[in-house]
């Protein structure tokens, strides 16, 4: 079941923002911390005018695109025959430590939670629930591949929506009727047994406060079947910890998507949660 989603031209700007706010984010990080040569910069997934502005940012003699779809790839090279890119590849993400050349900085911008939620999706069924330790095992097995092709001081530059750090419930309400709409059919795509919803009085709902992070992320940016938000930050630092990297990074919500959070839910203001990082995870010395 698909959940009801705002009109086109909505979801293209809320896209737009999103990615505005990621190269920006993404743009500081690099100029901060990122010192090192970049011969090859690789994106998994391509992701458009983010890696085509960075090739430039960082001074990147090539980039290369990666994708385990060999049609697919095709076809993005086709629609951006354009684009400065030099190679296009097709790449398991569990083969990237194969790679003919070690990557300077290897950009994985909302391809995560797509690996995590086909992988952890029980019975492998589109409508089924996502069984985390095997999604996150996964996860992990493809971000210690990504490692292995970086040079020694290579980087991956991750963009990802967050869970919250904060634990325990909190109550929100649909301002309208459209947007209970909204909850009552994601919910049902998302389980709403495993998000731990509740429905309270007239449109008020109590939700744990990643269930609800969860929720926002579908509405903000409709992907059925996905969960886009599957760590919290610190999760992330363990995560990445654990396989040799330190982290810099830059957490928030674009302003365009809190306003259009804010016109349709009503929350407690200290209570809505940061929608994304930009994660520049480095190898450390």
């Amino acid at each position: 079941m698909n959940a009801p989603t705002p009109d086109l031209l909505s979801l293209n700007s809320m896209d737009a923002a999103v990615n505005r706010w990621t190269a920006e984010a993404a743009g500081d990080l690099l100029a901060r911390h990122f010192n090192g040569r970049c011969a090859l910069l690789a994106d998994l997934g391509f992701s458009g005018d983010l890696a085509v502005g960075l090739k430039w940012k960082v001074g990147a003699e090539r980039l290369e695109v990666l994708h385990p779809d060999a049609d697919r790839l095709a076809q993005l090279r086709r629609d951006n025959a354009s684009a400065p890119v030099d190679t296009w590849r097709s790449c398991e993400p569990l083969a990237l430590s194969l790679l003919e050349s070690k990557v300077d900085l290897l950009i994985m911008a909302d391809v995560l939670h797509e690996i995590y939620s086909e992988a952890g999706r029980v019975g492998f069924d589109p409508g089924g629930g996502i069984h985390h330790e095997l999604a996150l095992a996964h996860v992990q097995r493809v971000l210690q591949e990504a490692v292995g092709a970086l040079t020694p001081d290579g980087a991956l530059l991750i963009a990802t929506d967050v869970l919250p750090s904060r634990v325990g419930t909190c109550r929100f309400e649909p301002r309208h009727r459209h947007d209970d709409s909204f909850v009552n059919s994601a919910t049902a795509m998302l389980r709403a047994e495993e998000l731990g919803l509740k429905p309270g009085f007239g449109l008020e709902y109590e939700a744990p406060q990643d269930a609800l992070a969860v929720l926002l992320a579908e509405f903000d940016q409709p992907t059925p079947g996905m969960i886009r938000p599957f760590l919290s930050l610190e999760d992330w630092r363990t995560m990445l910890h654990d396989i040799g990297l330190e982290l810099r990074l830059i957490v928030g919500t674009p302003a365009e998507v809190q306003h259009a959070r804010e016109a349709n839910f009503s929350l407690e203001p200290a209570l809505w949660p940061e929608k994304r990082a930009v994660i520049l995870a480095l190898r450390r010395g």
